[in-house]
């Protein structure tokens, strides 16, 4: 409630972040800002933090959505190795993009260029490059 009441006051939002845990679990993100009612208050949803998710993901994307303030993609395999890929590179976030167009969601998306050992350029170049091949088959 501080941090938000805090940005609140220059304008800005605080977002909660899916890593891991308990806290990171969106169903309890969402009691968490329910019991908050600040509308400054919302979640930024990372796929590469959420395979364990994945089975869930369309149920979990409509509850989310009033709530979604960014989200952050990439590739994502079902086993979850490795964690983070370009988006296109995967077996599931066809599917996860699938259920946010379905949902209706609009709102900023992000990649992440969480690659040390890659240039950035080159990684924020294939995942547009995916992003691309996605949207032609998601139409």
């Amino acid at each position: 409630r501080w941090v938000a009441a805090e940005a609140g006051k220059i304008g800005c939002k605080a977002a909660l972040y899916n890593h891991g845990g308990w806290y990171g679990e969106p169903e309890n993100q969402i009691a968490i800002l329910d019991e908050l009612k600040m509308p400054n208050a919302g979640i930024v949803y990372n796929f590469h933090h959420g395979h364990p998710h994945i089975a869930r993901f369309p149920a979990m994307m409509q509850r989310m959505k009033p709530h979604l303030l960014a989200l952050n993609i990439n590739g994502m395999k079902a086993d979850g190795n490795p964690k983070i890929l370009g988006v296109g590179k995967g077996d599931q976030e066809q599917a996860m993009l699938r259920a946010v167009v379905e949902s209706g969601w609009k709102g900023p998306v992000g990649i992440l260029g969480h690659q040390a050992e890659r240039d950035a350029e080159e990684a924020v170049r294939e995942n547009l490059d995916g992003i691309r091949k996605l949207r032609a088959q998601l139409g």
